[in-house]
């Protein structure tokens, strides 16, 4: 019974380890639909906040057209603030890196679901 026990502890040891969390660039998002990834890439374009209850980020890598859409709800938004800029200044050309499950809406697409899911490096 001993031995039982510490089989399946290793083996959710290990898979946990497995499992870890890989970091991909916008361009590749395409080959991780269905998957929950960091993504690290460049704000080509920004829409909202105006009448919509979100703001969208288009996000590219390499000068390479093919990127994601990130959306991050009002609730998050107005609270993130990055120093004296929030979310709805103008970030393009900016880095971000977000978290979150990819899903293909025609080009992928990240829905953020919590303030620690979204990080802006500003230059």
């Amino acid at each position: 019974m001993k031995n039982v026990c510490i089989t399946i502890i290793l083996y959710f040891f290990f898979n946990l380890n497995a499992s870890a969390q890989k970091t991909i660039k916008a361009k590749d998002a395409y080959k991780h639909i269905g998957e929950k990834v960091f993504v690290v890439g460049e704000i080509k374009g920004q829409a909202g906040p105006g009448y919509l209850n979100s703001i969208s980020f288009y996000v590219i890598t390499d000068s390479i057209k093919v990127g994601l859409g990130i959306t991050v709800p009002y609730k998050i938004w107005r609270k993130y603030k990055l120093g004296q800029k929030t979310l709805n200044s103008d970030l393009k050309g900016q880095t971000i890196k977000v978290y979150g499950l990819l899903k293909l809406y025609g080009e992928p697409q990240i829905e953020i679901k919590k303030a620690s899911d979204l990080q802006v490096i500003i230059h």
